[in-house]
């Protein structure tokens, strides 16, 4: 299991719980789904009932609720700092096997570029079209050219169409 699977469940079940504490600290403070409901129950009852004096919190029980209230919005800030530190360190992961991946594509490319063209051409037909892809996508164009002259028409304008494809999404990307 690699380290940024496990940082996603992490993140996954810090998110899990700040929901659950926003809907509990909502159903303290009478804004949450079913508050609409106990204001119903509340005015039928009383409606029913002959008429008493308006109910109110004691104080006591205000100062149990502002309480509960405060350790409520603590848990949320702490899990909500933790969801932060999770997505950060897990945004850090993926930069860093980013940037190993595209080192290992720079290296595979100058390879590529070491070899004579109908070598590389017949080398790159025999690869799965996203990774020759990739890696024409990491040679010189003049030399991506080359290798591509030396292909089927077929297989070029296919693995161009997708090249074309590759880089509009990274322009796309890039202007984001």
């Amino acid at each position: 299991m690699s380290s940024a699977y496990r940082t996603t469940e992490k993140d996954g079940a810090v998110l899990a719980r700040v929901f659950s504490l926003v809907i509990a600290l909502s159903l303290c403070i009478g804004a949450g789904p079913l508050s609409g409901y106990a204001e119903e129950k509340k005015q039928s009852k009383s409606a029913s009932s002959p008429k008493s004096a308006p109910e109110r919190k004691s104080p006591e029980r205000k100062s149990i609720d502002e309480e509960r209230l405060n350790i409520l919005r603590t848990d949320i800030q702490r899990e909500l700092e933790q969801y932060k530190k999770l997505r950060k360190e897990l945004d850090d992961t993926k930069r860093a096997v980013d940037a190993k991946e595209q080192e290992r594509l720079m290296k595979v490319a100058k390879i590529y570029e070491a070899m004579r063209p109908e070598e590389a051409a017949n080398t790159l037909t025999k690869l799965d079209e996203r990774t020759a892809v990739d890696i024409l996508g990491a040679l010189k164009p003049k030399t991506a050219g080359k290798i591509l002259s030396q292909m089927e028409s077929d297989k070029a304008a296919v693995l161009s169409q997708k090249l074309l494809a590759k880089e509009k999404v990274s322009t796309e990307k890039g202007s984001r």
